[in-house]
């Protein structure tokens, strides 16, 4: 009678079960197997030798020369070479589970095993539970300690760590209740109910009355009393009552001080201009300015005035040095000089309001002064001089209003307008250059701004003005005014009092009624008549006759003419001696005296060298030396406003969190949550190999690629893309370039920290990676910084609106150059490696399968892809020189690019 088939030892107790003892039966307690040979044993044929033996029975020093490390061999006996590991024939259901890349139970009682998941092997003959608090993956011969804060019961395959999710909500709650307590600070600053800073449904539930009017209210209306010189140790205009938007124009004898400290004592400090044949040739061949001669006087108001398409930008950017001039010569103070030099104490108000509309009124204008101010200035100093700019421009009832755009409410537009010359005041400068200041107002708004630029000039400022069809109070308000005639060429330079007389001895008619502005624009545009109708001198005639005789006859009319009575300026300019001039007493009649416009030419001191030209240009020079704060101030002051700026869109930053954090639930879920890896079995053990899932991990790390290129890209072009026009008008201020660039750079890496916290937190607990939790943060960190660095060059290419799309397709395509799809080998290797998924995939792969090394050949399944074991340190140094190049590159880029813009 035959002997009953053998029985499956590693069934015989039910099999391995997570979390309990796998008991298997001695060899004493087993049916016998025919002797003499290796083979016997395997389950499909107990009785017939069908095994493969692994190993040569004369190769086996030691039990680890047949069952290495890791692997599991009950049945064999060193003494015994029947017991020999074998590779047994596999039943239709373990060859179903290889396929499928799993691992099935020996085929046969000497078939060898890898250690299983969530048990450990000592030794080749002993199996135990992975105890609780450890877990233990395949091959593991020692448990591994579960890392703090994860879940590991007893049986653990790998560990669901909660550690970093913790990590990630207690830092939500801190940033959120920081943000609140910082809320209510600013709040009482601006004497606002703190119920203010709760979400709006529950302010309105809860507020209480203001005890404070809001920012935007102001009293009605507002009567200025000028000054008076006694007082204030200067002399200054009055300045007629207007009301704009409910504020009246206010007295800015209070800037005196300031003034007078921003220039460090030194007295009849100006600065006047002196041009003669100013030119400009474009690359093309034409001529768009020709042969403009003059000058500017300090203390005055200069309009300059032309038809569309004339060339008075042009001029002002020629004058200023934006636009290199192809002609001519510049004078400062009767010495060849150029604006470069000077740019520090050289204000230039553009015509759109260019600000941070997130900030407030006064947080724009304290970052202008903290960084253009002397840096030996104290910080009441400063804070003391703001507070002069708001209330000279009439600013104190909006101070901590917010700009405010078109989708959000904020301040008026003249208000704005006033914050634009105001963000250049907060540097004490002795010229300002404005570029249509009153255009997009009101006829009242744009009056005010007149009226309070013309107060500037009389601080002895140089104001100069590029002004568009302005209404007769406005015109009215300039000391001077520059007609330019199509083609860029003059055709009038001096008082504004005396344009009409001289264009009417040209034989103009200005009807009573009309403004002279306009009737001015249409002499130039070569529609000015006579008094019957007829048509005069062309535009060309008019600059002909302004070059032949222009000079002498505003002189004539200088010394000949005064201020006819009724007219509606009460003063004339200051003197180039007025700033930080401190006068005789005045008896009780001269509060309102002034010194006339005609007379500039003929003002003399006491100390004829201390205003010859040579002193003065140099004083300027060693005063513009001074100016601006030191390269780590100006960082951290880059740094602060750029934190601030994230504070007021919280909106974003929340989206943003939210974008990583389903980003990483979501590919966190397409895992199942177990081992992920199964490779090649090592040495003769790749017989009992089943299909590989090392793609799964390689997958894994370009998918991770994806979704940071998706989460990151679209708010990383904001961090420079926003504010492109901000920067031009800072740089070209004097503003460390540098500076700023490292400030903003630095204040983006706490969002990068936080969207990469919250990906990495939901990631790796659904996922359950092998490798540490700080290791995967690491790379998903650098992964989010290397973006932000390629979006910095983005945003510097190409405009605003077409930056985020740019951002993400490159992102994709640099997540794509990972290895998983088409693999690293010696001639992509380092051309893919512009890319920081590829250094980071590389990374994840390699810590993700090093526990597999003992049962595993993790050099072929790395191999399939071109990575390389132990390079970790070598991937994490090249991504951190990645995002530092790009951002080199990013850098290089913001000052190459729109260099007249900067000037």
């Amino acid at each position: 009678m035959a002997s009953p088939a053998p029985e499956d030892p590693f069934t015989l107790h039910g099999g391995p079960v997570a979390g309990q003892p796998w008991i298997l039966p001695t060899a004493s307690q087993l049916a016998p197997l025919p002797k003499g040979s290796p083979g016997y044993g395997c389950n499909v044929s107990p009785l017939l030798p069908v095994g493969a033996a692994l190993y040569n029975w004369s190769d086996i020093a030691s039990p680890a020369d047949a069952c290495p490390r890791g692997f599991f061999c009950p049945y064999f006996n060193i003494s015994n070479p029947d017991t020999v590991p074998v590779a047994c024939p596999a039943t239709a259901d373990c060859t179903l589970m290889r396929l499928y890349g799993n691992l099935c139970l020996p085929q046969g009682r000497y078939e060898p095993i890898p250690c299983r998941g969530g048990f450990y092997c000592p030794d080749y003959k002993t199996v135990l539970p992975c105890p609780e608090g450890y877990f233990c993956p395949t091959g593991t011969t020692v448990p591994r300690p579960c890392q703090f804060l994860s879940s590991c019961p007893a049986g653990t395959t790998v560990e669901a760590h909660f550690g970093l999710l913790t990590w990630i909500v207690a830092v939500d709650i801190l940033f959120a209740a920081l943000l609140f307590g910082a809320r209510i600070m600013e709040l009482r600053r601006w004497n606002q109910p703190w119920t203010n800073a709760l979400f709006p449904f529950l302010a309105k539930i809860i507020r209480a009355p203001a005890a404070h009017p809001p920012p935007h209210s102001a009293p009605a209306s507002r009567p200025v009393v000028p000054a008076r010189s006694e007082d204030i140790e200067m002399q200054t205009s009055k300045l007629p009552a207007a009301t704009v938007d409910g504020d009246g124009a206010e007295d800015t004898s209070v800037l005196v001080d300031g003034f007078r400290r921003g220039f460090a004592g030194v007295e009849n400090v100006r600065m006047d201009f002196q041009f003669s044949d100013l030119g400009l040739t474009l690359p093309s061949g034409k001529t768009v300015l020709k042969g403009v001669n003059g000058q500017i006087k300090g203390g005055t108001m200069t309009a300059i005035m032309g038809p569309s398409g004339a060339g008075k930008t042009t001029f002002m950017s020629v004058l200023m040095g934006k636009v290199k001039r192809t002609r001519g010569e510049l004078k400062i103070n009767g010495m060849v000089a150029e604006m470069e030099t000077f740019r520090k104490i050289i204000g230039y108000v553009p015509q759109e309001d260019v600000m941070l509309r997130e900030l407030t009124v006064r947080e724009n204008i304290e970052y202008a002064a903290r960084v253009r101010l002397p840096s030996s200035w104290a910080k009441q100093d400063i804070d003391s001089h703001i507070d002069n700019v708001l209330t000279a421009l009439n600013l104190n009832g909006v101070a901590n209003s917010q700009i405010g755009d078109e989708l959000t409410r904020g301040i008026s537009g003249g208000q704005r307008k006033r914050v634009n010359i105001g963000l250049e005041l907060a540097a004490v400068p002795l010229a300002i250059f404005l570029d249509e200041p009153t255009s997009g107002l009101d006829a009242t708004a744009a009056l005010d701004v007149a009226l309070n630029l013309r107060a500037v000039a009389r601080l002895g400022l140089t104001v100069v003005s590029v002004i568009h069809q302005p209404r007769v109070e406005i015109f009215e308000t300039f000391d001077e005014v520059l007609m330019i005639a199509p083609g860029g060429r003059t055709a009038y330079l001096g008082p504004v009092r005396h344009v009409q007389q001289y264009f009417e001895a040209l034989g103009f008619y200005f009807l009573p009624s009309s403004n002279p502005a306009d009737v001015l624009m249409d002499i130039l545009m070569g529609k000015g008549v006579a008094a019957d109708g007829s048509v005069l001198l062309t535009p060309d005639d008019i600059v002909a006759e302004w070059e032949r005789s222009g000079l002498a006859a505003v002189a004539a009319l200088r010394k000949g003419v005064h201020h006819p009575a009724g007219t509606f300026l009460e003063s004339g300019p200051a003197t180039s001696s007025t700033l930080l001039t401190v006068p005789a007493p005045a008896s009780s009649s001269s509060s309102a005296s002034s010194v006339a416009a005609d007379d500039l030419d003929d003002i003399t001191t006491a100390d004829p060298e201390a205003t010859s030209p040579a002193p003065l240009v140099d004083a300027l020079r060693a005063i513009s030396t001074t100016r601006g704060a030191g390269f780590w101030k100006q960082v951290l002051l880059a740094h602060n406003r750029a934190v601030l700026q994230q504070r007021r869109f919280m909106n974003a930053l929340w989206l943003e969190l939210f974008v990583a954090l389903f980003a990483g639930f979501v590919i966190g879920i397409a895992s199942s949550g177990g081992e992920l890896f199964k490779g090649v079995l090592n040495g003769p053990m790749a017989l009992l190999s089943s299909a590989t899932t090392d793609w799964n991990v390689a997958m894994f790390g370009l998918l991770i690629g994806i979704a940071v290129a998706l989460a990151a890209a679209p708010p990383a072009v904001k961090v420079f893309g926003e504010e492109k026009s901000v920067y031009f008008r800072e740089a070209a201020s004097g503003h460390g370039r540098f500076a700023y660039y490292v400030g903003k750079t630095l204040a983006s890496i706490y969002r990068i920290l936080l969207a990469s916290g919250h990906f990495s937190a939901v990631f790796y607990l659904l996922c359950r990676p092998t490798l540490s939790a700080g290791m995967q943060f690491l790379l998903v960190f650098l992964n989010f910084y290397v973006v932000y660095g390629v979006s910095a060059i983005t945003s510097m290419l190409v405009p605003r609106t077409d930056a985020p799309l740019l951002s993400v397709i490159v992102g994709l395509i640099l997540a794509v150059f990972c290895g998983f799809g088409p693999s690293l080998d010696e001639t992509t290797r380092w051309a893919f490696g512009v890319s920081g998924n590829r250094w980071a995939a590389e990374a994840q792969f390699v810590e993700w399968i090093r526990p597999y090394g003992d049962v595993y050949n993790n050099g072929v399944s790395a191999g399939v892809y071109g990575y390389q074991l132990d390079e970790t340190t070598r991937a994490v140094l090249a991504m951190v020189v990645l995002g530092v190049v790009y951002r080199v590159i990013g850098f290089v880029l913001m000052i190459g690019l729109n260099r007249s813009q900067q000037r």
